[in-house]
């Protein structure tokens, strides 16, 4: 199974109120179902991250970076569904798509997408 695993941070601009606003969206939540239906993708996960003590403790124990805001993860079957949504003009229209609404919140040069694979 491939998955992509993004780690989203929000721009310093936007409270914490906004960027939960922009994330629980009928609109961003839309475009990441129609990522997962135009690609053969099995599944879309949409976690934000708390904002609690425990965090906190834990990166100082650790001495980690501060945590990110949201986690999404994408799942497939195979890594050509996964390329299939970069081979098909809908595939790229929602990339733009979600690049416009996602530069509304989303700090991308703070944030991280990998693609990892489960064995």
């Amino acid at each position: 199974m491939i998955r992509l695993l993004r780690c989203i941070k929000k721009r310093d601009d936007i409270s914490d109120m906004e960027f939960r606003r922009f994330w629980e969206s009928a609109e961003y939540n839309d475009i990441f179902t129609s990522y997962v239906n135009a690609s053969e993708g099995i599944s879309v996960q949409m976690n934000l991250v708390l904002k609690i003590d425990l965090n906190n403790h834990i990166q100082m124990m650790r001495g980690t970076q501060e945590p990110y805001d949201g986690i999404i993860e994408l799942f497939w079957p195979s890594a050509k569904s996964a390329a299939a949504l970069l081979s098909t003009a809908k595939g790229k229209q929602l990339i733009i798509e979600l690049a416009q609404y996602e530069n509304q919140f989303v700090d991308i040069t703070h944030s991280s997408i990998s693609i990892t694979e489960s064995s």
